[in-house]
């Protein structure tokens, strides 16, 4: 490990990739911790890493929302490249919701607050592609950031243009929107599909699609429909059910129709029938 990158000591190593490697580092300018993502030396493909690199620093440093990652600085040059971000010492949503059941009178808030953050995004011209619990952290003060924009792109981009032989499938098999399981265009509406899988685990304890083979996991958000919530969890307010199922329609168009929406249906609603007036 090395002592410092880009004038940081580094504290330890977060993550690596084939691509990338994610670094805990110390900003002593402004003495606070910070991440930093670089280029993994070993890279393969160093002008796809380049580009996917720079494609998430150009995304993330025109995003500016309380509920998001905050994007610092980033440097171009080659395997020298690095994006440094906010350090973020929070929990997944759903770990943070096993660990403190009795706060679960938060989790409307929190989804809210994650629905703001990708209505944002979706407004700023931008699809996050990844929305997952995993990507939804929580900290101990039940601040929520929504992290990890290294598959984000351009709403409505349509990767089909630039690989005509096989699409391009991006995202986390137990979330993924069946437009992107068949590598068409994405926009917010992919979004929706991930925080409604994201809200289905929260309520129901589990993804509403999950098997161990990859390829058979995806094919059931193509063709199966998830158990009703409420099947596993008797709790959930009829709502919150209708809702969640929704937000999973197999088809764009029958789906909310935007983020926003989502936001504002939160607000109507209560999602734990123990909680409701």
């Amino acid at each position: 490990m090395p002592d410092s990158l880009a004038g940081y000591p580094l504290l330890s190593m977060l993550h690596q990739t084939e691509n990338y490697t994610v670094w805990r580092a110390y900003d002593s300018r402004n003495h606070r911790d910070v991440v930093i993502k670089t280029i993994t030396p070993s890279v393969r493909k160093l002008k796809r890493a380049l580009q996917g690199l720079e494609r998430e620093a150009r995304m993330g440093l025109k995003l500016y929302h309380k509920n998001l990652v905050r994007f610092e600085s980033f440097a171009i040059d080659g395997v020298k490249s690095y994006l440094v971000m906010e350090f973020v010492a929070g929990k997944p949503i759903s770990n943070w919701l096993n660990e403190n059941p009795a706060r679960k009178a938060d989790l409307k808030r929190l989804l809210m607050e994650a629905a703001d953050a990708l209505a944002y995004i979706h407004e700023q011209g931008f699809v996050h592609r990844d929305v997952k619990p995993g990507n939804i952290l929580v900290n101990e003060s039940g601040e929520l950031k929504i992290i990890d924009f290294s598959i984000s792109i351009k709403a409505g981009f349509d990767f089909r243009r630039l690989v005509r032989s096989k699409p391009k499938i991006s995202g986390t098999r137990d979330y993924m929107a069946p437009e992107q399981v068949l590598g068409r265009r994405s926009d917010a509406q992919a979004d929706i599909y991930g925080l409604g899988a994201t809200m289905y685990e929260l309520l129901a304890g589990r993804p509403p699609f999950h098997m161990d083979n990859s390829k058979k996991s995806m094919q059931q958000h193509l063709t199966e429909t998830p158990r009703p919530v409420r099947s596993l969890n008797s709790n959930i307010t009829p709502e919150a059910g209708e809702m969640v199922m929704a937000m999973l329609a197999k088809h764009p168009q029958n789906r909310p129709a935007g983020m926003r929406q989502v936001g504002k249906r939160l607000q109507e609603i209560e999602l734990f029938s123990d909680l409701a007036p």
